[in-house]
């Protein structure tokens, strides 16, 4: 599957194989979404269409990312406090985490990254509150691990929260 665009600046999903176009040129913009999912921006609105190019979320948001195990960051701008607010939908198009959320990262080893208020915390694909909002920045976990800043100094922690040590042994860390 091919991303193409025409003279007018409009994108289409282009079959090679079968040399024919899944969807008109019609969208502003187009993405790979991960998983055969295309995000597609019609107008202001940005959904999702698969790769055979049939629509499986309409355009509803004003910004979208890709999914990563199985939720994808999607994202409305919130008038009354102008600004974007996030959340999450799962591959049927459900918004399974709400929409409420300053910033919001993509999944990486089963937590993402979300801000409320000032801070950032880490929350699960259900949408529970692993690890609270005590951060300054958001990362994603890599290896079982994610790097934090504490009175201006590196630090590691591990998805239950806990400061890892230079010894790789773990303690509980209580700011």
């Amino acid at each position: 599957i091919l991303i193409v665009k025409n003279r007018s600046g409009r994108y289409a999903l282009y079959n090679i194989i079968t040399n024919k176009l899944l969807t008109k040129f019609q969208y502003t913009h187009i993405f790979s979404a991960n998983d055969g999912w295309f995000a597609v921006e019609l107008g202001d609105c940005w959904g999702y269409v698969d790769s055979a190019g049939k629509m499986v979320v309409e355009n509803q948001f004003g910004a979208v990312k890709p999914f990563y195990e199985g939720l994808a960051v999607v994202g409305k701008f919130c008038i009354k406090q102008r600004k974007y607010i996030w959340g999450y939908i799962n591959k049927e198009g459900e918004q399974v985490i709400p929409l409420r959320y300053g910033k919001a990262y993509d999944f990486s080893e089963g937590l993402a990254a979300v801000k409320l208020g000032q801070k950032f915390g880490y929350i699960n694909p259900q949408g529970e509150l692993v690890i609270d909002f005590k951060f300054d920045e958001g990362a994603y976990f890599r290896n079982g691990k994610i790097r934090i800043w504490k009175n201006d100094q590196p630090r590691f922690i591990n998805p239950r929260g806990e400061l890892l040590v230079n010894n790789g042994q773990t303690q509980v860390w209580i700011p």
